[in-house]
């Protein structure tokens, strides 16, 4: 059953609705109800809904504004719109919004079955392309080239790339005569352990979506690495990079709604004629790892996340990885790389010493806290003076483990800070402007320049709430306070935290206080 939210305030009407939905035969669950475009804008970030259907004269927050802040948080969201025939200046400013249709009162059941119907069509062919492992099969033989998809992983690893290559490239229809790259890396938040089919079938899924997102907007290339989907934006012109992320939180939204496997992403910055793709891969994946702390089922920017760009270069194939690893994976991961490498040296009869000096390099490089990690050892130097005085293969193992631990812990410890600083940024903009009455979500984003999805991921795991109940709970404790001044008016203390509506403002505080502000005022002055 798909989620339908109706958002009504005559209470007669939403019975009719109702009923009618229930006679459509389609295949909706109605599972909210709201009075006001206010309480709705609150509700719906909970009930995440596939349809919301809503009437435009809706108090507070009408139903064109209502469309647009959804909009803002659920781009896939589908929604109906009930008008008026005196409402046709309105109707056209919701088809501007995307809206999937139109039903005019007095409501028919004939009417609401029709628009339902291609409501459902529209969702059944989301989620039958998600599904049918046959079609998914046919686009994953049929999309994925091995030569292609070697050149591409190559690629990713290059610092810059040379005529000779971009030559070769050609050969695969890979084209790089672009002033503007981007790297975007998806990775599931969890997948099946062992069953490799159907991991593949759904990687062809998430490939077959992003291509579906960003055939309209610029040139990609998309191809696997470590388990990992990468995906090149090329451009002509700047890209726009909110756009893009509104566009990957299309891909997660709809991966997460039509799968069974969730996934996040990590968007690189924009480089302009630089064709360091290995910085690319790095930045991208450096925004990924806020997934760590933040919560998976997210798009993340590089430039949210505030960290600083790493570059290194070593040789060893099975070491040039291991930064890498140790930034985007756990502890337990890097140790395993590192396994491999002193298994790898056995069969060659050569002993770790030959490659901890590398491996010390890359653990330290790739350190966001060397305060911390020199506190841990003294001195830069006596990193190293500890591993040269080390005797035994066993005992260098142990060090190094030792290290990739402590590093790990620092990195976290660096994410955790640059999370609360963003918090504290958001708070501060929030403490500043909760009076204005041209606050908004999109605004605040804009000032801050985090994304929408990146504060309110910040809200909800750091707090617990969301825009909405975090300026209505500022506004609220200063009503309080402000109310405690006979002298004041209500109609001004509105009018002073933002309202233009006293009827809005009123209706805000009933709901968080649980009276209105005139018997609130008269408690409390006994």
């Amino acid at each position: 059953m798909y989620k339908l939210v109706i958002v009504e305030d005559e209470r007669d009407v939403r019975r009719r609705l109702a009923g009618l939905i229930e006679k459509s035969g389609c295949n909706f669950e109605i599972v909210s109800e709201y009075e006001t475009g206010i309480d709705a804008y609150d509700g719906i970030i909970s009930d995440n809904p596939d349809l919301i259907l809503t009437d435009i004269q809706i108090p507070y927050i009408n139903g064109i504004e209502l469309s647009k802040k959804i909009r803002e948080i659920y781009p896939l969201v589908n929604i109906i719109i009930i008008t008026g025939y005196s409402e046709f200046d309105y109707a056209k400013e919701a088809a501007n919004l995307g809206v999937i249709g139109f039903v005019n009162k007095p409501i028919t059941l004939e009417n609401i079955q029709e628009l339902l119907k291609k409501a459902e069509a529209s969702l059944d062919n989301k989620f039958l392309t998600g599904s049918n492992l046959d079609k998914l099969t046919t686009f994953y033989n049929e999309n994925i080239p091995v030569i292609k998809e070697n050149e591409l992983l190559n690629l990713s690893k290059m610092t810059d790339v040379t005529l000779t290559f971009q030559q070769r490239l050609l050969a695969s229809n890979i084209k790089l005569d672009y002033p503007y790259f981007a790297m975007c890396v998806f990775d599931f938040d969890e997948m099946q352990d062992g069953d490799v089919e159907n991991n593949d079938l759904i990687s062809s899924f998430i490939r077959k979506l992003i291509a579906e997102e960003l055939q309209d907007y610029c040139d990609i290339e998309i191809f696997n690495r470590y388990e990992k989907i990468c995906l090149i934006v090329k451009s002509h012109t700047s890209p726009d990079v909110t756009e893009l992320e509104r566009r990957m939180e299309r891909v997660v939204q709809r991966a997460a709604r039509f799968s069974d496997v969730p996934v996040s992403a990590g968007i690189s910055s924009i480089f302009n004629n630089n064709k360091n793709f290995s910085a690319m891969v790095k930045e991208a994946g450096r925004a990924l790892e806020y997934r760590n702390i933040m919560g998976g089922e997210k798009v993340f920017i590089f430039g949210n996340t505030q960290s600083p760009a790493i570059t290194f270069s070593i040789d060893e194939s099975l070491i040039k990885e291991l930064g890498y690893i140790l930034h985007t994976q756990n502890a337990e991961a890097c140790i395993a790389r590192i396994d491999l490498i002193r298994e790898s040296l056995r069969s060659s009869n050569n002993p770790l010493y030959y490659a901890a000096t590398g491996i010390l390099n890359v653990l330290i490089r790739n350190c966001d806290d060397l305060k911390g990690l020199y506190e841990y050892s003294g001195t830069p130097d006596m990193l190293y003076k500890k591993l040269f005085e080390i005797k035994t293969e066993d005992e260098i193992y142990d060090y190094l483990k030792s290290l990739v631990h402590l590093v790990r812990k620092l990195n976290d410890g660096v994410i955790i800070d640059n999370v609360e600083q963003s918090l504290r940024i958001v708070n501060s903009y929030m403490e500043a402007h909760f009076c204005d009455p041209d606050i908004s979500f999109g605004r605040m984003a804009r000032d801050v320049n985090f994304s929408v999805g990146y504060i309110s991921a910040l809200l909800k795991k750091k707090l617990n709430t969301s825009f909405v109940k975090k300026l209505t709970e500022m506004r609220m404790e200063k009503a309080k306070e402000l109310l405690l001044n006979p002298s004041l008016k209500i109609i001004d203390i509105a009018e002073q935290l933002g309202y233009n509506d006293s009827y809005y403002f009123s209706h805000c505080f009933k709901k968080y206080v649980g009276v209105p502000p005139k018997e609130f005022r008269s408690n409390e002055q006994g």
